[in-house]
């Protein structure tokens, strides 16, 4: 089925359906001599076959016409294809035939012999109707986005909040246990890697927000370098540390001999691995593994992180 489209790109596309060939080629010349894009059926049958192929933007039917009138051409039109406009005419006018086409979503009715510039005014401001009609669907569209995107962000600031209340909580209160005389000098310095961890928590969840906004303005720079993507790999374990002792993770790194250095935004990348890697300790139970594979390919090298934990059900998958 054709879609509408902004006819102030194009030409307006006009069909006119009569089985009189010599109102035919009257609308024909006339409508294209006022600049329209005109095609003509002899039958309604022949009409949809047309509209099928084409994308018109206003039909003229006749209503009185052999096996199938202008009313039930109209009726598959409105049905099938509403973004069409259509005009009734006929030679046998009545008050009845008027308000039946009204009521199936004609735009008007027009009486035969119609002279070209009441065509002309009538197709004007069906036109006119048209253009309105889209401009209405665009700004359904615009409002829509603008929905999604405020949907978008109040989910963003939503979990944002959460990922800067935790870390948070964490300084506060080891920093307050640095300063109680009854803890140790080993735990203290425990307590202040714990802090040291939270503060990079913190910077983590700032950077990500940053890069958000860089994404959402298309602005996010990418500094490419020539790096061993493992070694990257290692960092961010360096850093979890204290997490994965803490829960008695197991960590299976597993790296292939052999794998050449690519092109990548480092820090970009350290922070994509990172975010997997707190979300596989997050969800794997105490003295479960977590394990690192890579799977080099012709273009592209596969870092595959599985872990032991309880996964995503099956129905929230994609």
């Amino acid at each position: 089925m054709t879609q509408a489209k902004d006819v102030q790109e194009r030409k307006t596309r006009i069909l006119v359906v009569d089985d009189a060939r010599v109102i035919l080629s009257f609308y024909q010349k006339g409508l294209s001599r006022l600049g329209y894009e005109v095609e003509v059926s002899d039958s309604a049958i022949k009409a949809l076959e047309l509209i099928e192929e084409k994308d018109f933007d206003i039909v003229i039917t006749d209503i009185n016409m052999e096996l199938m009138d202008g009313i039930e051409l109209l009726e598959i039109i409105k049905r099938d294809y509403p973004h069409i406009e259509v005009i009734m005419m006929t030679g046998f006018a009545t008050v009845e035939n008027a308000i039946r086409s009204l009521k199936r979503g004609a735009y008007d009715f027009l009486l035969k012999p119609v002279k070209l510039d009441q065509v002309r005014q009538v197709v004007k401001h069906c036109e006119e109707k048209i253009r309105m009609s889209n401009e209405v669907k665009q700004l359904r569209l615009v409002n829509e986005r603008l929905r999604d995107v405020k949907e978008m962000k109040d989910r963003f600031i939503a979990i944002t909040s959460h990922e800067l209340r935790t870390p948070v909580t964490h300084i506060k209160s080891y920093l307050e246990f640095l300063e109680d005389p009854d803890f140790s000098e080993e735990e203290k310095q425990e307590f202040l890697n714990i802090v040291k961890k939270s503060v990079e928590d913190l910077e983590r969840v700032v950077n990500t927000m940053y890069a958000v906004s860089q994404v959402e303005s298309g602005e996010l720079p990418l500094n490419k370098e020539s790096i061993h993507i493992e070694e990257l790999v290692s960092d961010a374990l360096q850093q979890l540390t204290i997490e994965l002792r803490d829960r008695e993770l197991t960590i299976d790194h597993q790296v292939p001999q052999g794998l050449e250095p690519i092109p990548v935004d480092a820090f970009q990348i350290k922070k994509v691995i990172m975010e997997i890697l707190n979300n596989a300790i997050r969800f794997t139970p105490d003295g479960g593994r977590i394990s690192i594979a890579y799977q080099p390919g012709d273009r592209f090298l596969t870092i595959v992180i599985s872990d032991t934990g309880v996964g995503i059900p099956e129905d929230k998958l994609g």
